[in-house]
Parts: C-alpha cells; structure tokens; sequence
C-alpha cells in the first residue's frame, strides 16, 4: 500500500503520461454519468462502440480542457467539471422523468411552464428513481479518483500550451463534425431513436445548433415552387351566410383506452359518446406519440406543421401577423375567446394568444368553484372546466 502511494505521489506530478491517462479518465467518468442520465444502461452500452460515443467523449474533453486552461490547477478544474456534470446530468435525469425527454436549452423557455405545474408528489417520485444507485456512485467514485490521482500543482507555462495545443485540434475536429458530419441527420421529433443511434451528447449539441433557426429548410425547397403551389391552390370561398357558433375544445384528459387495449364492463362509458345526435366523429393525427400539449396546440390553432420545428412552438417562435383558424374567420364577423385552466405564463400563452387574434383570453386565476381530481388540486376536472366555459360563452352571446 505505501509502495502505490508513492507511486501515484511520484506520478500525478511529474509523469506526464500518467497525468494524461488520469485526465482522460475522469473526463471518461463525466462522460458515462451525463449519456446515462439520459439513456438506460442497456442502451448505453449497445451504442458504446460507435463514432458517435467518441464525439460525445471528445465534446466533454473540450469543456474540460477550457477549464484546465483557465483555472491551471488539474485537481480543482476536474473537481468543479465533475460537480458540474452530476449537477447536469441530475438535472437531465430529473427532466426526461417529468417531460418524457432529456434536457434542451430550449426547455430553458418552458421553466416558467415547469414551475407552475411541477408538485411535491411529483419531486419525490423523481427522487426516487432507481437511476440514482447508478449516477451516485460513479459521481462519488469520481470525486475521490480526482483527489487522489490529480495534483494540486498549478500547471507551468511550458505545458499549459500542451493543453492549448490539444484544445485547439479537438475543436477543430469537433467543428468540422458537427457542421457537416451529421448535420441535419439527427432525428429530433423521436429521442429515444436519437439517443440510441447518436448518443445524447452529441444529439444535444446538434440540436442546439439547429435551434438557432427553429424552422428546418425542406430538402429541395424552392421558392418559386411554394409561389407555384400557392397560385394552383387558391380557393375562391363560398359561403351561405350563415355563421354558427363555433366550440373548439382540445382536451387532453379525453381519450378512448380501447384504441390501445382491450377494456371490457358492465357499460361502455363512451356510448353516449360515439350516438350523439347528428354528430360526425373521427380520428386525428397528432405530431407525435402522446401529441405534445403545445405542439397539439399550435397545429391546431395554425394549421401549421411542426414536423420541421425545433423546440416547443410557442416558446421557439417570432408571431409576426401569424395564420390562424382565428384570423381566417375574422372575415366573418366572428368574435373570439380563449379559455386555458392553467397559468397564462404556460407557454407564453398570454403573449401568443392576443397575437393569433383572440380578443378576450382567460386562465387558471379567472374561473370559478373548479373541482380536481382526487388529492391532486393541480388539474380541473373537465366538469368544472366547461362550467366555466358555458358561463363566458352566455355572456359572450349576450355581448355580441
């Protein structure tokens, strides 16, 4: 035992081998905790021997490097990017429990979204995911292969440009990748088939660069092509006159389970349902598994897709004088209102609501006597919902 400390006391100072093998272990470290936050164990390792695993090591390397090259001290550098990448990684994990994907920074702008929906049952039940007895000891593991095999030297001049050396070529190489390596490829409306297939290191890097201009360019666009198929489609509208009152109710709670099951009892609780009178009844076709609450949302309202956005639409877009369902019938005299059970900084909908041309909207601090499922005060039963929505659509009438 005295032997392989003074080994190590010998090596983390002056074996410059031994310094890098240390270095490039603990960036290895930080690299596991961070893919399996966002992955299971069993898909981590069945993508560990692709190129992609070593983008995603080299993509921690260089922030490690950035570190080492402006604090000069290897121990206190690996130390904070060790802490900083559990903390990461935690907050990763804690994300795709809570909203079914890893972190983005695009989910940056849904913080507020998060905060006014997120409850204590939900933190514990967070907390103690199994996904912990993995992250925990290799982040303790870490911290004390850091404190014994790094040193608390300051790093001299004459290596330092070693570092600045080595940064420089991984960048380079990690630009050149990730500008034309697999731009554009990764398939960010499915991460679980990104995560597998790229890992989520570089599936987020990827994504953040694409952020920077939501909407993707279509393969083959041509601008006099969309002018073409504008022209051919124009329709002249006909209309009766007549203008009913229009409902529109996009409700999340609503769904037949026998569409994915087999559910049998004593009555079929969506009888009624299906023999409304004069009622014509079908299908959707949502943008993705579980429809998305906003995405759901904006492709109703626009009639837009989202198949080519990044992020959440209305936290990623400009609304500039936007196409709407709204806006269309404002050529026939109709009126609007928005109602939302939830709070108006929800995906900025008090922002993007007046935009799409509804005049009045109203939110969770605006209804009355609404009743929630059992112990759980954060959702409002649809009974209680649509009370208030027959009592501001009888006023509006009254007004109009």
């Amino acid at each position: 035992m005295n032997k392989l400390k003074e080994f190590i006391l010998k090596n983390k100072e002056r074996n410059i081998l031994f310094v890098i093998i240390t270095f490039l272990c603990i960036n290895f470290f930080q690299f596991v905790m961070i893919e399996l936050s966002a992955s299971s164990t069993i898909d981590f390792v069945k993508s560990f021997f692709k190129i992609y695993t070593m983008i995603g090591y080299l993509t921690v390397l260089v922030i490690n490097l950035i570190f080492l090259i402006v604090i000069k001290n290897m121990r206190i550098s690996c130390l904070i990017t060790t802490i900083l990448s559990f903390l990461f990684s935690a907050i990763n994990h804690l994300i795709f429990q809570f909203h079914g994907v890893p972190f983005t920074f695009s989910e940056l702008a849904n913080f507020n979204t998060a905060i006014n929906v997120i409850t204590p049952s939900m933190i514990i039940q967070m907390f103690i995911q199994r996904k912990w007895i993995v992250l925990a000891p290799i982040f303790v593991f870490t911290i004390i292969f850091t404190i014994i095999f790094t040193s608390l030297e300051r790093i001299n001049k004459k290596n330092i440009y070693k570092y600045y050396l080595s940064f420089v070529i991984i960048f380079i190489f990690l630009f050149c990748f990730y500008a034309f390596g697999i731009k554009n490829t990764i398939l960010v409306w499915s991460w679980k088939d990104t995560v597998t297939r790229y890992g989520y290191i570089p599936t987020l890097v990827e994504e953040t660069i694409l952020e920077q201009n939501p909407i993707l360019k279509p393969v083959n666009y041509s601008d006099n092509y969309v002018n073409k198929v504008i022209k051919d489609s124009s329709i002249n509208a006909k209309t009766s006159g007549e203008t009913p009152d229009i409902i529109l109710i996009l409700n999340e709670t609503f769904y037949d389970v026998n569409e994915i099951m087999s559910v049998s009892g004593d009555n079929y609780w969506l009888n009624h349902f299906y023999h409304i009178p004069n009622s014509i009844i079908g299908k959707i076709v949502v943008p993705n598994e579980k429809g998305g609450t906003n995405i759901s949302e904006y492709e109703l309202l626009t009639s837009n897709s989202t198949s080519l956005i990044i992020g959440t639409p209305f936290n990623s877009l400009k609304f500039e004088n936007p196409n709407s369902i709204i806006r269309f019938l404002k050529q026939y005299n109709y009126s609007f209102m928005s109602i939302h059970p939830a709070q108006p900084l929800n995906y900025k909908r008090n922002v993007v609501y007046p935009i799409l041309g509804f005049e009045r909207s109203y939110f969770k601090e605006d209804f009355t006597n609404l009743s929630y499922y059992g112990q759980r005060n954060y959702y409002a039963t649809d009974e209680s919902t649509y009370h208030n929505l027959i009592n501001w659509y009888e006023s509006m009438r009254r007004q109009s």
